[in-house]
């Protein structure tokens, strides 16, 4: 009788990097409700903004990582008009993904992530371009003790 050869599976690696301390405990508590057996590692990128967002997720690429997602509020793009240099930099990132047989998903939220939250509550096609009145509806109406930190 042959011998059965032992198959192992590679585990992908999967990162999600966004641009602020919100987006990482948003995640963080997602993986603990849902009970997904993922590694979320406290790191943030060392820059805050898109800038070290895509700094964060090209190192993480030339690492070795499978995928990347990266989460960005296009609020900060916009009101800094910096679209040309964000676009510049996301397609050399995702060249240099390419390359390296990685890929890299970019999450565009506009105004900001606090807009995802609201969505958990209501659905809505009210115009709701600056984040400042996302954080009122959200305090007013759902999370009164909301606030951008870990609590």
């Amino acid at each position: 009788m042959p011998r059965q050869s032992k198959t192992s599976t590679t585990r992908k690696t999967i990162a999600i990097v966004g641009d602020g301390e919100t987006e990482y405990f948003y995640f963080q508590n997602f993986k603990e409700k849902e009970k997904l057996d993922v590694t979320i590692k406290p790191d943030l990128p060392t820059k805050s903004g898109w800038e070290g967002v895509i700094e964060k997720a090209e190192k993480l690429i030339s690492t070795g990582t499978d995928k990347v997602y990266c989460v960005i509020d296009y609020d900060v793009i916009v009101a800094k008009k910096t679209h040309l240099k964000y676009q510049t930099a996301k397609i050399k990132c995702l060249n240099s993904a390419k390359k390296l047989r990685s890929e890299v998903v970019f999450i565009e939220m506009m105004p900001c992530l606090e807009l995802w939250f609201y969505l958990h509550f209501k659905y809505t096609t009210k115009s709701l371009s600056e984040c400042s009145l996302i954080h009122n509806d959200l305090k007013q109406q759902y999370i009164p003790d909301y606030e951008k930190t870990q609590k």
